[in-house]
């Protein structure tokens, strides 16, 4: 989908909750066919719209071996804050 629909999409059902919210997270896992440029175009321009939309900084909630590979490990998104997922027993 494209990532302001996408973001549009996010911040319009945030805004129908109402009340006081955590900072949204784009759940960040599959690449959808994407290579890493086209990848983190998409990721900025959901960011930034949704941003906009909510006047909140979004959260990044993805794996390392994603983040390294699919998104070749860009320093484009350092001032979002990044959740890493921990899957352990």
């Amino acid at each position: 989908m494209d990532p302001a629909q996408q973001a549009h999409a996010f911040a319009d059902r945030l805004q129908s909750v109402g009340g006081p919210q955590l900072p949204p997270v784009l759940d960040l896992e599959v690449d959808e066919g994407l290579g890493p440029v086209q990848l983190a175009g998409w990721t900025q321009a959901f960011l930034s719209e949704l941003e906009a939309r909510t006047g909140k900084r979004p959260m990044i909630y993805t794996y390392r071996y994603f983040w390294y590979e699919r998104m070749d490990n860009t320093n484009a998104f350092t001032s979002y804050p990044l959740w890493l997922a921990a899957y352990q027993n």
